[in-house]
C-alpha cells in the first residue's frame, strides 16, 4: 500500500496491528493514541489524564440530562495540578459524555468534537493554576437557553469520582447509576414527601445529599436511586410544595 510508512513484511504487520488496536480502543470506548483527524496523545500525556477520563465524560452526562433544552455552549475550568498539563483529550470526553446520551448516532473520542460543532455548541477552555480546596478539581459550565448549570467534580484517590459542588451547593455524591436532582426551598416537610413517593413505587434509595447556601434559603437534594424514577413519580414530586424543579439522571 504507497500510503503505508512501512514497505516490509514484517512492518506491514506492526502497521495492521497498530490500527486494530486503535480501532478495539476506540470501539470499547477509550481514548484513542492516534488518529488521522485527532492529535497524537502522548503517553506520558495520556498517563496524567487517563483517571480524569471517566470522571469528566460522567460530568458531561449528567450536564446533558440537567440542560432544560439544547445547549449553546459550553465552558471547561480545569484547576489546580491538570492546569498543568494537555486537556484536549479531556475536553473531547467531557463532550463524548455530553453528547451520549441526547442523539442517536454512536458518540466516541474521534467523533464527538465534530458533532459538538456541527450542533453550533461554543466549546471553551480554561485553566487555574491557583491552589484551593482540591488539588485536582473540574467544573463545567453548561448554558441552554437562558439557564446556565454549574457542576464540579474532582477525584479522591486514583479511581474515587466524586461531583462535589452544583450551581454553587457543596455535595458529595459519585457519578454513578440513577441520582434524582431536586432543587427546593430549604423548609421541613420536603425531604420526607419525596422520599416517601420514591417509597410507594419500591424503589430503594441508597443515599442522599442535601447543599444549601443559608437556613431557609435555596437548597438542592441529590438522591442516589437503585432504578429510575417513573416520570408519573417525577411529575408527583414537582407538585410538593417548596419544591421548584425535579430531574432525573442516569450515569
Amino acid at each position: 500500500n504507497p500510503h503505508l510508512g512501512a514497505s516490509t513484511r514484517e512492518a506491514q504487520v506492526n502497521v495492521a496491528l497498530d490500527v486494530a488496536e486503535e480501532m478495539v480502543r476506540i470501539l470499547q470506548g477509550e481514548m484513542p493514541r492516534t488518529a488521522v483527524n485527532l492529535p497524537a496523545v502522548k503517553p506520558d500525556v495520556l498517563a496524567a489524564i487517563k483517571p480524569y477520563l471517566n470522571l469528566i465524560e460522567k460530568l458531561g452526562k449528567f450536564q446533558a440530562q440537567l440542560a432544560a433544552g439544547p445547549v449553546d455552549s459550553v465552558k471547561v475550568i480545569y484547576s489546580g495540578d491538570l492546569a498543568k498539563t494537555e486537556v484536549a483529550p479531556l475536553t473531547t470526553a467531557l463532550m463524548k459524555g455530553m453528547l451520549d446520551p441526547i442523539l442517536e448516532e454512536a458518540v466516541n473520542y474521534v467523533n464527538a468534537p465534530l458533532l459538538a460543532k456541527s450542533r453550533g455548541i461554543k466549546v471553551e477552555e480554561s485553566k487555574i493554576a491557583e491552589e484551593s480546596d482540591y488539588t485536582e478539581l473540574i467544573t463545567v459550565q453548561v448554558k441552554a437557553g437562558d439557564i446556565e448549570r454549574t457542576v464540579s467534580g474532582t477525584l479522591f484517590g486514583e479511581d474515587d469520582s466524586r461531583i462535589i459542588m452544583i450551581d454553587g451547593y457543596r455535595i458529595d455524591i459519585h457519578p454513578e447509576g440513577h441520582i434524582l436532582v431536586v432543587p427546593h426551598q430549604d423548609k421541613p416537610r420536603i425531604i420526607g414527601p419525596v422520599a416517601n413517593l420514591i417509597g410507594a413505587h419500591d424503589i430503594n434509595i441508597a443515599g442522599m445529599q442535601v447543599g444549601r447556601k443559608a437556613v431557609g434559603g435555596k437548597a438542592i437534594m441529590m438522591l442516589a436511586v437503585d432504578a429510575p424514577v417513573p416520570e408519573e413519580t417525577l411529575a408527583e414530586i414537582a407538585k410538593i410544595d417548596g419544591v421548584y424543579d425535579v430531574k432525573m439522571v442516569s450515569l
